[in-house]
């Protein structure tokens, strides 16, 4: 992962009330091939969302096309 929670929180709160009044979130989307998928949910795992502690997995469980 080349980002982490705390440094969108930080870009969020320093940027996005500012110049974008209206924004209430931000979010972060990385495309995942299957051989890379337990490095990245442990790497998520690794950098949970700020305040809270849930543990991240694929849901429903399976392959996706």
């Amino acid at each position: 992962m080349t980002t982490t929670n705390a440094s969108l929180e930080q870009l969020f709160t320093t940027i996005g009330p500012q110049r974008y009044p209206g924004a209430v979130g931000l979010a972060y989307v990385e495309k995942v091939n299957a051989g890379s998928l337990s490095t990245f949910e442990r790497q998520v795992n690794a950098d949970p969302a700020l305040g809270q502690a849930v543990t991240f997995t694929l849901s429903p469980p399976g392959t996706r096309p």
